[in-house]
């Protein structure tokens, strides 16, 4: 999918530290990545958290939303894998070893769908 740059969520970008002359001025690669579904580069993104300023990095993506609009998905760096999938011990390790695996979700809107998940060997 491609975004136009009068589609991009600056709003949304604002909440995590970028106004929209810092998404328009990123770097020519990360911004056409975003214009064309992909994801950024590892980038330093800073938010609020229940009060609580969270420095992080990051690539950034867009998405569509349910509702047409667009939203945006944050990648964070993590040295370690996070099981927040319930993974068993052998799905962990083809992950470690590169393996893309391929799970039943329900996805945000309720739906049952096909997810891949593999480790970004960039970060």
């Amino acid at each position: 999918m491609e975004y136009a740059t009068t589609q991009l969520p600056y709003r949304l970008f604002e909440k995590i530290g970028m106004s929209k002359k810092e998404v328009l001025h990123l770097p020519s690669s990360d911004l056409k990545a975003l214009l064309q579904g992909h994801t950024t580069n590892l980038m330093p993104l800073k938010f609020n958290v229940e009060g609580m300023e969270v420095k992080e990095k990051a690539k950034i993506s867009l998405y569509r939303q349910a509702d047409d609009a667009v939203g945006i998905k944050i990648h964070p760096e993590r040295k370690e894998i996070k099981n927040e999938y319930n993974f068993n011990a052998s799905e962990v390790e083809r992950l470690r070893q590169g393996a893309v695996l391929t799970k039943i979700r329900t996805s945000p809107d309720g739906k049952q769908e096909k997810y891949l998940f593999a480790l970004d060997r960039s970060i």
